[in-house]
């Protein structure tokens, strides 16, 4: 449907802002100083000259851990009066800002949690006067936790001739109380396309895509639904016949929905972006050529439409998060044995990992040797990230472990339900005797310890055979000998790992305003 470009605003903007003053917690009187990262950039750049009403929207981003006692400053006092005239806000994300001096203003935003985008509109502007450079705006954070990287940005703005701008907007997917969505349930994600330009602009092509675990429900007539080979989901629709005219935005009559999947982590936050064009912008597709994504062709521009270009292409996107509640995993591991071998031999231990469910996770396990043995690396191959307990044992370029009591390893890779994972591990006994070991996993959502330790036994015996070689092998053996062979599979590979996936997901990092109330829980 066809709105105003204020009402579209207000619609998205007040619908997030009821859930702001319960996420956005001003910082505790006293708050331990911390070490973070967090970022914060604009999106858009340029102003139609004529434009009455054009936003600026900011957006704040935590990287690596939260980050507490966050304060925004606007700076606007390089803005050009002669060429544009600016407003600054008087709250940010339902938080009152306070006047510094003209054209700056200061805004609390409290604590911003790890992995969350907070967008706001950071300054609106209007261009009556001349076309040309406007001059500039800065927005730059403080906090009480020591800050890693120098968090502020400098936008330069212009005015530009006669022409359309088109902008996107999105709201944040919760669920129906305004919280994290539970794994397997559905919430709805609101956007609109607005032009802020002078000019009308017909024929409109837009996306929308998400992460993998989240999928779009609905099925419109005329799109295209697609899953990407990074297995994010993507929906292309295009109408060369809809019209698009200054300070009008087109929003969906009814929210799209969208599921989350049963095995999705959490509590986390997945990333999803919205975004349009239009059908003459060849830098996005040709126009006048079949299009690659919806089921029609897009028609040949006019030369008066060719002419046109869109005023600023770097606000025609808004990314939106989708809030995602807390779900677990479990991780049960096992262990062959016992096994037994003369001094000096190595003998073969196989674990096998498997993640019981119903969310995939990462995980991580600890190998330790029994008492009279060591953990050994007999060479290249495939095997986990792992890490001795003393980084000093490390040898290179065959032998990183050296010989160690401890391994510390990690899968790289998201492990999938009902995935097992086999690992073989060498030790080479050192005095005879039996001892017990230990492997101890851990998924980051694992809340079920009971089977996640599996122990196994190794004897050593007084033996004749000659102890193993001191050589670094250049590969594994494949057959068995006397000496520091493996005495019950004749080779000498210390490590093997079958099964996991690589998973990559590409994710979007524009704008959305607003913000929303989620879990804190962990498992």
């Amino acid at each position: 449907m066809r709105t105003s470009l204020v009402r579209a605003f207000a619609r998205l903007g007040l619908a997030l802002a009821v859930g702001c003053a319960t996420l956005i917690a001003a910082a505790p009187a006293v708050q331990a100083a911390e070490k973070s990262w967090i970022s914060v950039r604009v999106h858009g750049k340029d102003v139609v000259q004529g434009t009455a009403y054009k936003p600026f929207t900011g957006q704040i981003h935590s990287i690596g851990s939260d980050t507490h006692g966050v304060v925004l400053k606007i700076d606007a006092r390089k803005l050009d009066p002669k060429v544009i005239d600016f407003a600054l806000p008087t709250s940010v994300l339902g938080n009152a800002c306070t006047t510094v001096t003209t054209g700056v203003v200061t805004c609390p935003i409290g604590t911003v949690p790890d992995g969350d985008r907070l967008s706001f509109i950071a300054l609106a502007v209007n261009a009556t006067h001349k076309v040309g450079p406007a001059g500039s705006f800065t927005l730059s954070l403080t906090a009480t936790d020591e800050l890693l990287n120098p968090a502020v940005f400098t936008q330069q703005v212009s005015v530009v001739p006669s022409t359309y701008d088109l902008g996107a907007v999105a709201a944040d997917v919760v669920g129906p109380d305004g919280g994290p969505i539970a794994p397997g349930g559905t919430g709805e994600l609101r956007f609109a396309l607005y032009n802020t330009g002078d000019t009308a602009i017909k024929g409109i092509r837009l996306w929308a895509s998400v992460e993998r675990y989240v999928t779009f429900v609905d099925e419109i007539p005329g799109c295209t639904y697609q899953s990407s080979q990074f297995g994010n989901y993507i929906i292309w629709c295009e109408d060369p016949e809809v019209e698009l005219g200054p300070d009008e935005a087109i929003e969906l009559a009814e929210p799209l929905k969208v599921k989350v999947s049963t095995s999705a982590r959490g509590p986390h936050v997945y990333q999803g972006r919205v975004g349009g064009a239009a059908l003459i912008d060849t830098t996005r597709y040709a126009a006048g050529a079949p299009s690659k994504r919806a089921a029609f062709t897009v028609r040949p521009a006019t030369a008066t439409q060719q002419a046109l270009v869109d005023g600023d292409n770097l606000d025609n996107e808004a990314a939106f998060d989708v809030h995602v509640g807390r779900n677990t995993s479990d991780f049960a591991v096992t262990a062959s044995g016992p096994a037994s071998g003369a001094v000096g031999q190595k003998v073969l231990v196989t674990f096998t990992l498997t993640n019981k469910g119903p969310a995939e996770d990462y995980v991580n396990f600890t190998i330790t040797a029994p008492a009279g043995t060591v953990i050994v690396d007999g060479g290249p191959g495939p095997r986990p990230y792992c890490m001795p307990e003393n980084p000093d044992d490390m040898q290179e370029p065959y032998d990183p472990w050296g010989e160690t009591g401890k391994l510390f390893c990690s899968l790289d890779d998201i492990a999938p339900v009902g995935r097992t994972f086999t690992v073989k591990v060498a030790f080479k006994i050192k005095k005879a005797g039996t001892g017990e070991g230990s492997i101890i996993v851990k998924g980051y959502a694992d809340p079920n310890a009971a089977n996640d330790t599996a122990t196994f036994a190794i004897t050593g015996t007084k033996g004749t055979s000659a102890p193993a070689s001191t050589a670094k092998p250049t590969a594994p053996a494949t057959t068995g000998s006397a000496g520091g062979d493996l005495p019950t599979t004749g080779s000498s590979l210390t490590l093997l790992i079958t099964g996991g996936v690589l998973l990559l997901v590409a994710g979007a990092a524009l704008l959305v305003i607003g913000r929303v109330r989620r879990s804190r829980t962990t498992a």
